[in-house]
């Protein structure tokens, strides 16, 4: 637009707008002094703000552009800016098409749009546009202010990256912390183990042989009563005892004893349908439905006997707390996130109370006195399981099909 040429807004506005401006303009805000004492201030102020101005016709081709918006663009001539479309200077010229027609309308738009500099790079400015209206209210053309909010963006992108990669490195570190914690635990309870086996070997042995000769003597003795004697009654029950305690002490010493194990690679899948294809019969016996639900697994080194034996003894136990019937639920699975293989042996019986449940893995620990339980098969199980590197847990199932207890046995998987 030629210095010349003019544009007609409402005089009125204008006269208004015109009264304000001298009234401030012979004092200075700091004290009150006269314009004459601080030459071009106003001048000055305007020509320092941040935000780039332009007009544009009611067609949205630009007719005026100052300073601050030719820098943002990165124009020096403002011949290369003028009666260029504004869509021009927008990277998505439907959005900016958009806008337009919003102030068209409404007569007023703020928001952030993506911009194209001269040299194609791209900025982010923030648009604050009103449509001015010249005589009769007539629309008159458009006037947009600009601000580069570029660095702004780029500040709210690295801090959203920064927190991302804050949130996962806590992540990360939460992640290592229980993993921590599980080996600590593992390495305790290994110690605990080993500690706790030594001690009962040695107690084994020192009871194996005076029992071994009362368990002789009693014999002997009963073998010289009659039928129908009825010290019978004494001896028999003795023997009872006696048979019983042998029984522990061999679950001692095989608790105790450091057992070398024939590490091969194996098939979970084949040692757990063998397993429940022995326990089958006394499932039929106690009205107990086995169900299998393996799928796809990779290979496990494992020594297979002792793994069976723990698989047998978990299975077993599960048969015990089903004496009216139930199932019993062998299923399979693979975790990537952990690289294990893990095994979930589940019965419908009845749940292990909270005072019992920490403890279910401890020597001599059992629910079972009654039944002749020694507390010393699920000990070995668990002892088992750790020295194959594996990990074993136990917890109670909610309500419905997943009522009762369910063991998890997870066992490293091997892939080369």
């Amino acid at each position: 637009m030629d210095e010349s040429e003019t544009l007609t807004i409402n005089i009125n506005d204008i006269a208004g707008q015109k009264k304000e401006a001298d009234a401030l303009e012979g004092f200075d805000i700091s004290g009150g002094m006269k314009r004459e004492e601080s030459p071009g201030l106003k001048d000055r102020a305007i020509a320092s703000r941040f935000n780039g101005i332009a007009l544009s016709d009611m067609d949205g081709n630009i007719i005026y552009a100052d300073k601050r918006f030719m820098e943002m663009w990165g124009y020096g001539n403002l011949d290369e800016v003028l009666a260029r479309p504004l869509v021009d200077f927008w990277v998505d010229s439907e959005n900016s098409a958009r806008v337009i027609n919003i102030l068209r309308k409404e007569g007023c738009y703020e928001g952030e749009l993506e911009a194209r500099r001269k040299d194609g790079t791209i900025f982010h400015a923030l648009c604050s546009a009103n449509l001015i209206k010249v005589e009769n209210e007539k629309p008159g053309c458009l006037l947009l202010s600009f601000l580069d909010i570029t660095w702004g963006k780029e500040t709210e992108a690295l801090l959203k990256q920064e927190k991302e990669n804050s949130e996962k490195l806590l992540t990360e570190i939460s992640a290592a912390y229980e993993k921590l914690q599980a080996m600590q635990e593992t390495l305790l309870t290994r110690e605990r183990i080993a500690t706790t086996g030594f001690i009962a070997a040695g107690i084994a042995h020192e009871i194996r042989n005076p029992l071994a000769i009362i368990g002789m003597t009693v014999q002997y003795l009963q073998s010289k009563l009659s039928d129908n004697d009825p010290k019978r009654e004494f001896t028999e029950a003795i023997i009872t005892k006696v048979n019983r305690l042998d029984r522990v002490t061999k679950e001692l010493s095989n608790y105790g004893r450091t057992i070398h194990l024939n590490i091969a690679r194996h098939s979970l899948i084949r040692s757990l349908k063998l397993n429940t294809a022995l326990i089958k019969p006394k499932c039929r016996l106690q009205r107990v439905k086995i169900k299998k639900e393996f799928m796809k697994l990779p290979p496990v080194e494992i020594d297979e006997e002792q793994m069976d034996k723990a698989f047998l003894n978990i299975m077993d136990n599960a048969l015990q707390a089903m004496p009216k019937g139930g199932t019993l639920t062998v299923s399979a699975g693979f975790g990537k996130d952990t690289n294990e293989v893990m095994i979930k042996i589940h019965n419908t019986g009845s749940p292990i109370t909270k005072k019992h449940l920490p403890h279910i893995f401890e020597p001599f620990y059992t629910t079972r006195k009654k039944h002749g339980g020694t507390g010393l098969g699920l000990a070995i199980v668990q002892s088992v399981v750790l020295r194959h590197n594996g990990r074993i847990s136990v917890e109670n199932g909610s309500s419905g099909k997943d009522k009762g207890v369910a063991f998890i046995i997870r066992l490293p998987a091997v892939h080369k």
